[in-house]
């Protein structure tokens, strides 16, 4: 995570795209914690990450091309209640998204102001 965010910090990388086979996991994690930095409301992030169960389901034979695990039931679901289980973790334990990715993950403080930065612009 400490790289990707540097990675996210540099606009130079700008415009960026990340993902992963199915988007739901490593994405949405990736994404909730992104949202969370910015101030989006734990609602729309908990909304937003179980959006991803609706939209798989169409494309399950298509994904299941690039990893056979996707045809494995629950693999594509995305419940609230485990977005909720992670936001409230961080919080409890850590008092924040900022403050988890510094001390736990080793996430540098001035990439995180970087990329809210980076963000906040209307241009990228």
């Amino acid at each position: 995570l400490p790289q990707i965010f540097a990675i996210l910090a540099n606009e130079e990388n700008y415009p960026i795209m990340f993902h992963c086979v199915a988007g739901k996991d490593r994405t949405g994690i990736l994404t909730a914690l992104i949202y969370g930095l910015m101030g989006v409301d734990e609602n729309l992030i908990i909304q937003d990450y179980s959006v991803s169960e609706e939209n798989l389901r169409s494309r399950i034979q298509e994904l299941s091309k690039y990893d056979q695990k996707l045809l494995m039931e629950g693999a594509l679901m995305s419940p609230n209640y485990c977005m909720e289980h992670i936001l409230e973790v961080i919080r409890n334990q850590y008092g924040s998204i900022e403050v988890f990715l510094v001390q736990r993950i080793g996430v540098s403080l001035n990439d995180i102001q970087n990329l809210r930065a980076i963000l906040r612009k209307s241009n990228v």
